[in-house]
């Protein structure tokens, strides 16, 4: 399958337009997975690479990038908030579930890094969810114990499904994915390998 074989998408989230592609499989009942980039990534890094293997192998394939990254729309640019991803999530899946061509409703979520954690969010809080393909999660350390009652997860629910998410955060944290030289900000992954990824994906044209 060529890079050309898809459709350009946009739709709507929290405010802003998100865009991405839409790789068809020939099975109009196959599964849809959908799926978006990591911390600070874009979908044009490397993802619609995963994209048209998967659609070659049977799966409607619906690839985004998050909001406030790369062609999606959404201010301030390059803000990373989780709650925001996790709508964005469900509002692809609502937007796949609408067409008209795709009449399966076997739902896929798939993640990468950070967006490894958010689909778990994503099939916790939305029952539409089939499956989970967690690729190289970033889960931390640290284990929280089960709660007894639910209240906590109830609560979680609640803000997910109801919260208004379209204001800018309160406040934000500068950080930098890499050791690279673009700021003093805290380096998120400080090891040779991610400054190495950065530049290689990074400086593809359309990346940002």
């Amino acid at each position: 399958m060529s890079d050309t074989n898809h459709t350009e998408i946009d739709f709507d989230s929290v405010g802003a337009k998100l865009r991405g592609r839409l790789y068809r499989s020939g099975n109009s009942n196959a599964p849809i997975v959908v799926m978006a980039h990591g911390f600070t990534a874009t979908a044009h890094m490397s993802l619609y690479k995963f994209a048209e293997r998967l659609a070659e192998h049977g799966n409607h394939t619906l690839v985004y990038d998050h909001r406030n990254l790369g062609l999606s729309d959404g201010a301030p640019r390059y803000v990373v908030d989780q709650w925001v991803q996790i709508r964005g999530y469900s509002d692809a899946i609502s937007v796949a579930l609408t067409m008209e061509d795709l009449t399966s409703e076997q739902i896929v979520v798939w993640g990468e890094s950070l967006g490894g954690v958010t689909v778990q969010f994503v099939a916790a809080f939305d029952d539409r969810v089939s499956a989970v393909i967690a690729h190289t999660p970033r889960c931390g350390d640290n284990y929280v114990n089960p709660e007894a009652d639910g209240h906590d997860y109830d609560a979680l629910q609640s803000f997910w499904e109801y919260a208004d998410l379209t204001d800018e955060p309160k406040f934000s944290v500068p950080l930098r994915f890499a050791d690279l030289p673009t700021s003093d900000a805290p380096v998120v992954l400080n090891f040779p390998e991610a400054a190495q990824y950065a530049q290689a994906y990074g400086m593809r044209e359309d990346s940002m």
